[in-house]
């Protein structure tokens, strides 16, 4: 086969870089559409590292000394939908952290109320014992 260098990101994916033997060619390719940026953006500042430096700048005003091109047309609906599915996953986030600050938030007053009630300096200490149960951090108002 042809000489290969694979990557799996820590998400999972898996993407591949197929260099030919004999024309010169990359290919990248990808389980996902997300997959294929990193690798692609790499090999792509590498190549126009070493044929920069290698033309002395490449400003002969011939041909260019590689060009890049894509098999298929570019899969915008893959890209657009992955954007859009950041942007859902962005926003349920966004309500879980409110959702959770409203009930911390609520949890803090029914804690106070408790402590105003049982006296937590007085004789009713025993009564806040099971408050820990409740709240770990309860123990060290107590």
């Amino acid at each position: 086969g042809a000489p290969a260098l694979s990557l799996q990101y820590h998400c999972g994916l898996d993407s591949t870089v197929l260099a030919s033997k004999n024309s010169g060619k990359y290919r990248i390719q990808s389980n996902a559409f997300e997959g294929l940026w990193l690798l692609t953006d790499e090999l792509l500042r590498r190549l126009q590292a070493y044929f920069g430096s290698a033309a002395g700048g490449g400003g002969g005003g011939g041909d260019p000394p590689f060009a890049v091109s894509f098999q298929d047309a570019l899969p915008l609906h893959e890209y657009f939908e992955a954007i859009d599915k950041h942007l859902r996953c962005r926003h349920v986030t966004a309500e879980i952290a409110d959702a959770l600050e409203k009930r911390a938030h609520q949890f803090r007053v029914v804690e106070k109320r408790l402590l105003v009630r049982n006296n937590a300096g007085g004789k009713k200490r025993g009564a806040l014992i099971g408050l820990s149960l409740i709240n770990p951090w309860a123990a060290a108002v107590v």
